[in-house]
């Protein structure tokens, strides 16, 4: 299944249930080993918000970020612009803990 056939099966889940019932949690977690040693270092990020009533523009991200409105933003994660979406991402809100390398998934920041 696509992303779409999966957001759009969960909105169907939805239907009829109000948006204060509608609350969502984006978690990740990454973990990043060292091949020359046994030094592994994980990162947990967490946005929490809600799902929307109907999709958002899917082409400004992926997974459920067509759905997905973080906490104390009118909009799903897809229809934010970058830096907007970024300072919802738990890194930016000073988050303590390791930080994942580059390739981390957009949530860990």
């Amino acid at each position: 299944p696509t992303d779409r056939d999966r957001y759009m099966k969960l909105l169907g889940e939805l239907v009829g249930i109000p948006d204060a019932e509608r609350a969502a949690r984006f978690v990740c977690i990454a973990a990043a080993a060292d091949p020359h040693s046994d030094a592994v270092e994980t990162a947990e990020g967490v946005v929490s918000g809600r799902i929307a009533q109907q999709p958002g523009d899917p082409t400004r991200g992926f997974g459920y970020d067509a759905v997905f409105i973080p906490e104390g933003r009118q909009n799903v994660f897809s229809a934010l612009p970058p830096a907007q979406k970024h300072a919802t991402l738990p890194r930016a809100r000073g988050r303590p803990g390791p930080r994942p390398g580059p390739r981390a998934c957009a949530v860990c920041g």
